[in-house]
């Protein structure tokens, strides 16, 4: 926390205000997903009224999960630089919600007037917006969390910060070893003078 108030007061301002955005937009990109997938799913006639209503808050906070997930995987790796912390499943889950809802999105909207609708093409536009903002956004959430990190003096990029440690590592065994190394060979030659010593005497 010592490092984190050394930045600058606007900087941390910044840094609340854009997490603030970001998760603002998230709230109006799931809002209008939920919209759109609903009416896609009751339209479809998959599923109950209670479950058609359930339905469309799957995709998108099963996308905040993923994402958040990510988020925390690279705190949690920076932070005990372990291999065992891998990002690969939230990411996965992030990316199949986040292309799932756009399609969904899509779909609904060329659906409305079919395509012939000269007004299906802006539709789709449209109704793909909100939720590549929604990933962008959270794309640049990520980018500030790997800059404050790396402030922090504990960055991101793990891969670069294990391969470190691993060289640190080793400098200091080989460091250790170095200096075991001529203790052993000072022992080994004053030995024979201590028992010649005792044998003499």
């Amino acid at each position: 926390m010592t490092k984190f108030r050394h930045i600058p007061a606007a900087g941390r301002i910044i840094i609340f205000a854009v997490a603030f955005g970001v998760f603002a937009i998230a709230a109006a990109a799931c809002a209008t997903s939920y919209n759109a997938i609903f009416h896609l799913v009751d339209q479809l006639g998959l599923y109950g009224a209670g479950i058609t209503e359930i339905f469309p808050g799957l995709v998108d906070f099963a996308f905040i999960v993923g994402e958040s997930a990510a988020i925390l995987g690279g705190i949690m790796r920076a932070t005990t630089r372990s291999e065992e912390v891998t990002k690969g499943w939230p990411y996965t889950a992030m990316w199949v919600c986040g292309l799932c809802t756009i399609a969904f999105n899509v779909w609904h909207a060329a659906l409305i007037g079919g395509l012939d609708d000269p007004l299906t093409v802006p539709r789709c536009v449209v109704a793909a917006l909100p939720p590549i903002l929604m990933m962008v956004s959270f794309q640049v959430l990520i980018s500030i969390v790997k800059w404050v990190m790396l402030h922090l003096g504990r960055p991101l990029n793990s891969a670069a910060a294990l391969n470190k440690q691993d060289s640190r590592r080793r400098c200091s065994t080989e460091t250790a070893s170095r200096r075991r190394r001529p203790s052993a060979a000072r022992s080994r030659r004053t030995w024979p003078r201590s028992a010649a010593t005792n044998s003499g005497g």
